[in-house]
């Protein structure tokens, strides 16, 4: 995860930093490290230290340090006095990574010191007490009279969060603790249904929902339904093709995007839905969740199959992602968003993958092996994958994670960030909540 994502937690605190100096210029201290030959008379070598920020919080955004040293080809060595780590401990350029939020319960003053042709350098950097939600979960019960069906999409839009059950209710919340019933009834959807059951949810940058499902006519058959909303609580049936079956829709910033096996669909309003393009054949597994970023799109399904592209026109089959460690068994892939400037992917097997486009990727070090089926980010950057078994795991960069304890061992299907909170849903009307 790149710093524009983890910079955005970083809670800057004054520290007592000699002079707020952002570089440190020293002379000859003694000691140091390095082995090159010194310069010759008259050519004074000197070591200084620059940094990004001389301060961040624990779970926060990590500190990137760069040694400055004139007349000397010696390799600068590194040294961390104070909690936390150093990515390397040789060359010119270092990051300081704060610890997590859990581990650190008051503030603290770490120094960083670079060495090298017997000169030496330090930079101190206060590190807060910050905050990283997903870490502690609390149960929620959403409906009453008490459900027991699977929710299975959530969403947060206009203030509220939005969640869909396989049954097609569709509940709404504005701290995620007390819930109503929006009226997405029979009667919202076409014909005379016996039942009826939901799919997925998105939002425009309006605010107008738009929701996948299907409604089921006993022995006349199932046939597919898009509902739209502007508020929630009068809907309108979409007009859209005789074989199109969404299961996953995003917003791109100008039209609705959604997946339907092998085809892609799109609308502008979410009340008319025409064919888009088609996945290749040799993408020869199922389809499962499609997200947009940097003029990007990209569609991850069975197999640990990945396509990508630039106008939801041309596609690319991507790497094939497998089981971490495991590069003989495929990994089914549940979900994929963007975050800042890359794409990240989750599935079975716990794995968690991340693409800059979509194509090439790289599996993270994931803290669990079970299924993960959805993932969300906060506003400030932090990570939530959940998943089989109630499964929680957080993350402040997508390539270290996390497990966190989770009030129940029902199954969560989706994970949604608003109102400083993240919000997961799932089996037999499960609801979990973290604010910290």
């Amino acid at each position: 995860m790149p710093n524009s994502v983890r910079g955005a937690v970083a809670r800057h605190l004054a520290a007592p930093v000699c002079a707020a100096a952002i570089a440190t210029l020293v002379t000859a201290c003694g000691g140091g490290g390095g082995d090159a030959p010194r310069t010759p008379p008259g050519s004074a070598t000197t070591l200084s230290i620059t940094t990004d920020a001389t301060s961040t919080v624990s779970s926060g955004a990590p500190v990137r340090l760069h040694a400055l040293l004139t007349h000397s080809t010696a390799t600068p060595t590194w040294t961390l006095s104070g909690p936390g780590s150093l990515d390397a401990t040789t060359g010119g350029d270092i990051t300081y990574t704060p610890p997590d939020a859990e581990s650190l319960t008051q503030a603290a003053i770490v120094t960083v010191t670079a060495a090298a042709d017997g000169l030496d350098s330090h930079v101190a950097i206060s590190v807060g007490v910050g905050s990283m939600a997903g870490q502690h979960w609390q149960p929620v019960q959403p409906l009453t009279p008490p459900w027991n069906g699977t929710f299975v999409a959530a969403d947060y839009v206009l203030g509220k969060f939005i969640a869909l059950s396989y049954d097609g209710i569709l509940g709404s919340s504005a701290d995620g603790r007390a819930w109503t019933r929006l009226p997405l009834a029979a009667a919202a959807w076409p014909g005379t249904p016996e039942s009826y059951l939901g799919l997925a949810v998105a939002h425009s940058t309006a605010g107008r929902m738009v929701v996948m499902g299907a409604v089921d006519h006993g022995n006349a058959g199932q046939a597919f339904a898009a509902l739209h909303s502007d508020d929630g609580q009068t809907w309108n049936v979409a007009a859209t093709p005789a074989d199109m079956w969404a299961d996953s829709v995003t917003w791109d910033g100008a039209r609705f995007v959604a997946l339907s096996n092998w085809q892609v669909y799109a609308s502008t309003d979410g009340a008319a839905w025409t064919l888009a393009s088609s996945i290749p054949a040799s993408f020869d597994r199922y389809t499962r969740s499609i997200a947009h970023g940097n003029g990007r799109y990209v569609v991850v399904g069975g197999g640990g199959l990945v396509a990508s592209s630039a106008d939801v026109v041309t596609w690319t089959v991507g790497d094939v992602l497998h089981a971490p460690g495991d590069a003989t068994t495929t990994a089914d892939l549940w979900r994929v968003i963007f975050v800042v400037d890359r794409f990240i992917a989750v599935g079975m097997h716990g794995v968690v993958a991340t693409s800059v486009d979509g194509i090439a990727w790289n599996v993270a070090g994931s803290a669990t092996q079970a299924g993960l089926h959805s993932i969300a980010v906060s506003t400030q950057g932090e990570l939530v994958a959940v998943g089989e078994q109630g499964v929680a795991e957080t993350s402040i960069d997508g390539a270290h994670w996390t497990l966190r304890d989770t009030p129940g061992t029902d199954w969560m299907m989706d994970v949604v960030f608003g109102n400083g909170a993240f919000l997961g849903v799932g089996d037999n009307g499960a609801m979990a909540l973290s604010t910290d």
